[in-house]
């Protein structure tokens, strides 16, 4: 019987987006990566990194552990040097119920915890995330509807969850010490600086065994520089042999701005679907009124719409759509919507090429008898012309800007 080769490193993540993002540096370094859109899903046993999606950032907490749990059970399957635990880094959804699930279902005894992600303006001072220099609570992040972000110091959060757990917190000059107890222990480390997190893996890769990176994409990024020395380089990305069909889901506004940006520019035509819904007859005859080159379903979730039944109806409009135009590539802004179009196309898989611009990751999936490409992006990344850029790149007319 063959027995599969140990992981080089193993991702946990509450959303698709975040376990693209998390995988990407990695992949740009050489390494195989794929993510898993269904966290029970069987581990592969081709890749050096796999990225495991719990689709769980709008589940109780006690669901999200749950999941967490199920998804860790099967990465460790394939002893995997290093763990990782995947945060939104303005601490949106189960962060501490997440993060403790994850520490002990990992055997691992110490979880080191840094969200921060410096290149896009979110720090960590004093245990508190910052966000272009705005404390969380005060910033258009810190007040998403759907998913709010944890009102307490991390540190304090998780102390009250585990009254009896070792908490430390630590500026980013005090020494990060792991102690040699039996007991588990969590260190959550302030950064302002890339080089911050850098010092943080440098201080852990000799002691990996014992410790669960607990972070968001700057972590992941100084973790693939330090352990994945080789240089890192854009994917190339080849013109789609099909139409581009982009499905946005977010309630973002930073993607209403995205779409806005793309609406003026006139590249694709863009179809409203309020809370997902659009006949499919209706879009059909709207693509072939249009001579625009792509499409874009926009499904501007209202107030109190629930996310997980949004993002289905917009993901089976998109599948069906991407089969009867013979899709060229497939784009999809937000975790929900990019979880929920991987079911609704049967497409378990994704191996990941890396990023190809700031905020959006490419992969390839098998779905719809052929091999497509996929871009990601989390709905609240990136500038306004950012699905502009990804169009223009996807239909053969820019280069990569990764960076």
């Amino acid at each position: 019987m063959r027995v599969a080769s140990a992981l080089e490193l193993a991702i946990v993540a509450d959303d698709l987006t975040g376990a693209m993002d998390a995988a990407a540096p990695f992949a740009q370094r050489g390494a195989r990566c794929q993510v898993l859109a269904d966290a029970g899903a069987a581990v592969p046993d081709t890749a050096a990194v796999v990225a495991a999606s719990t689709g769980s950032r709008h589940l109780s907490a006690e669901r999200a552990a749950a999941r967490v749990g199920v998804a860790l059970a099967g990465l460790l399957q394939r002893r995997p040097r290093l763990l990782f635990k995947k945060l939104d880094s303005t601490l949106r959804g189960n962060v501490v119920s997440e993060t403790l699930a994850a520490l002990a279902a990992s055997g691992r005894r110490h979880a080191v915890i840094a969200p921060a992600v410096p290149a896009q303006g979110r720090t960590m001072r004093g245990g508190r995330v910052y966000v272009d220099g705005i404390v969380l609570a005060d910033s258009a992040a810190g007040r998403d509807p759907l998913s709010p972000a944890l009102a307490l110091p991390l540190a304090e959060a998780l102390r009250r969850a585990a009254p009896g757990l070792s908490v430390h917190q630590l500026g980013p000059d005090d020494d990060l010490v792991l102690g040699h107890g039996a007991s588990p222990e969590v260190h959550v480390v302030d950064c302002v600086s890339h080089m911050d997190l850098e010092r943080i893996v440098d201080r852990l890769l000799p002691c990996a065994d014992r410790v669960l990176l607990v972070g968001a994409a700057g972590l992941a990024r100084a973790l693939a520089e330090r352990a994945f020395c080789e240089a890192p380089a854009c994917p190339p990305v080849a013109a789609a042999a099909g139409p581009v069909l982009a499905a946005v889901g977010s309630r973002t506004p930073q993607s209403d701005a995205q779409v806005e940006r793309l609406r003026r520019d006139g590249r694709a035509l863009i179809l409203a679907a309020p809370d997902g819904r659009l006949d499919l007859d209706a879009a059909l005859r709207a693509v072939s009124q249009s001579a625009s080159p792509a499409v874009l379903i926009h499904a501007r979730p209202g107030a109190g719409s629930d996310a997980a039944r949004v993002a289905g109806s917009l993901a089976g409009l998109t599948a069906a759509l991407a089969a009867r135009l013979a899709a060229g590539a497939l784009v999809a802004t937000g975790g929900d919507t990019a979880q929920a179009l991987l079911a609704a196309l049967a497409a378990p898989t994704i191996e990941v090429r890396g990023e190809i611009l700031p905020g959006a990751v490419l992969g390839t999936i098998s779905c719809l008898g052929r091999r497509l490409p996929l871009v990601t992006k989390a709905g609240g990344s990136g500038d306004e012309r950012l699905l502009l850029d990804i169009f223009r790149l996807l239909e053969g007319q820019c280069r990569t800007r990764a960076g």
